[in-house]
């Protein structure tokens, strides 16, 4: 089931993501070449990590996931076997949005910046949910050339065009990732 799922969160997350998903595909290449010892889930996945949601009836309650990539995206599928009309549903509550998210469904979504929470199945029912994502730090890893940030930092006092170049990348991060933000033309170039 999950060689059959992935083809669906990335392509989905390559087709309406580009440039974030080249940006998260570029940090996987050079951190699993600085690091063979690191495997991918996957061939070619762009998340760094897996979360299998596997109670019976799996819930999550109103949370962020303040460890991702603020402006990266997380590809969540539901599965087995519950009646979607009655819940499962996924809650954004920033937006004030209930989703309702059937069996097999999958959403890219900001994981990161957007509370979010699923509503309860019937008690006679299963859900269970598959979360791929990859650390914001991963990100800054990749960003300091496989180093800590203390690392970094000693050896970038050494270099002070290095470190300009790269304190200004920490300070407008926001802005890179803002910049990532796919729009009409991206996908419609005569628009």
């Amino acid at each position: 089931i999950l060689l059959t799922l992935y083809p669906y969160q990335s392509g989905g997350f390559a087709t309406y993501a580009p440039q974030r998903y080249k940006y998260y595909n570029q940090a996987m290449k050079a951190l699993l070449a600085g690091h063979s010892d690191l495997h991918q889930n996957f061939k070619n996945s762009p998340w760094a990590a897996m979360t299998f949601n596997m109670r019976p009836q799996t819930v999550c309650l109103p949370h962020l996931n303040s460890g991702n990539l603020p402006w990266g995206w997380c590809g969540v599928t539901a599965l087995r076997e519950f009646d979607p009309n009655f819940g499962s549903h996924l809650v954004l509550w920033d937006l004030g949005l209930v989703i309702q998210f059937p069996l097999g469904a999958t959403i890219l979504i900001q994981l990161a910046l957007m509370r979010h929470s699923n509503t309860l199945v019937h008690d006679r029912e299963t859900r269970y949910s598959v979360t791929q994502y990859s650390a914001g730090r991963l990100f800054c890893w990749v960003e300091n050339r496989l180093a800590s940030d203390k690392k970094f930092d000693a050896e970038a006092r050494q270099n002070p065009e290095l470190k300009a170049k790269h304190d200004t990348a920490r300070a407008t991060h926001w802005q890179t990732g803002l910049g990532m933000l796919s729009n009409q033309k991206e996908f419609w170039p005569q628009a």
